[in-house]
């Protein structure tokens, strides 16, 4: 009977310690998440500071004040990010995409662009932070992967310029001409 009080009471000192650390894992993902909705916040002010100030030194909230031709590059430049910002790979081209650059400002767009960025640098520092292990270790592999391209690549290289080099030596071998220096062959009668 003692035994089993006993068990009991490691069984609900653990659930206890357990139930401690998730609360203490929580309280730090809520900080963390706090402390991004400021930090987001304060770039939202600025961004909005930044465009009144704007609109208020040239009365020009849309860019009309820009050359044609640089509009335009801008407006391209800007759905290029945008586009960038919200499709996953090149080749897809999302309807709403399209139509909402179509039908939004520059600045809107930049705004927008700025804000999948954020949220892409955050959900970036939590796996960082919380998945260290597995991140260094992707960046490891990334990293020999990459260094073993590169010395494919060079010895590919290193390959050809060899073999260039022999070819060369062949050719003069084959085009020199041996001179033959000295007394005559002695000939029979």
């Amino acid at each position: 009977m003692i035994n089993i009080c006993q068990e009991y009471e490691l069984h609900i000192e653990k659930q206890k310690q357990q139930e401690k650390e998730i609360k203490h894992q929580f309280s730090q993902e809520v900080a963390a998440l706090t402390k991004n909705k400021d930090m987001n916040d304060l770039k939202i002010k600025k961004t909005e500071a930044e465009k009144n100030a704007l609109g208020g030194i040239t009365d020009d909230t849309e860019g009309k004040s820009l050359e044609p031709s640089e509009k335009r590059r801008l407006d391209t430049e800007v759905a290029n990010l945008y586009r960038t910002a919200k499709t996953k790979n090149e080749k897809d081209k999302d309807k709403s995409v399209e139509q909402k650059i179509n039908n939004s400002t520059a600045l809107t767009l930049i705004e927008e662009s700025e804000y999948i960025l954020n949220k892409f640098l955050d959900e970036f520092k939590y796996i960082e932070s919380h998945y260290q292990t597995e991140f260094l270790k992707a960046a490891k592999d990334i990293r020999t992967t990459k260094r073993k391209e590169i010395r494919e690549e060079t010895k590919r290289e290193t390959e050809k310029l060899l073999k260039i080099q022999q070819q060369k030596r062949q050719q003069e071998k084959d085009n020199r001409e041996v001179k033959k220096i000295g007394k005559p062959i002695m000939r029979r009668i």
